[in-house]
């Protein structure tokens, strides 16, 4: 995950990493959470959400964040925008 950061995450490989996360949600525990990749992580999925143009992406980032309690209001402002163009 740390080599992801130093190369720059874009849809695609967020998605890769959202798969992981979703798939293995049982495999984590609240240690892992406090660690500094997955903090880094959360921070570039709120930072390029807005950038995503697969339905499905915003979908997996969506369960992504109710699944694991995700509380960055950033992340979930960005996500409605979404969601708000779409109904618009």
């Amino acid at each position: 995950m740390d080599e992801l950061f130093t190369h720059g995450l874009d849809e695609k490989s967020l998605n890769m990493a959202l798969d992981v996360f979703l798939r293995d949600f049982g495999q984590f525990s609240e240690e892992d959470l406090e660690k500094d990749t997955f903090k880094n992580f959360v921070h570039e999925l709120g930072v390029n959400i807005i950038t995503f143009s697969n339905e499905k992406s915003f979908v997996k980032a969506a369960r992504f964040m109710d699944w694991y309690c995700i509380q960055d209001p950033v992340l979930w402002i960005n996500l409605e925008t979404y969601v708000i163009r779409k109904e618009n």
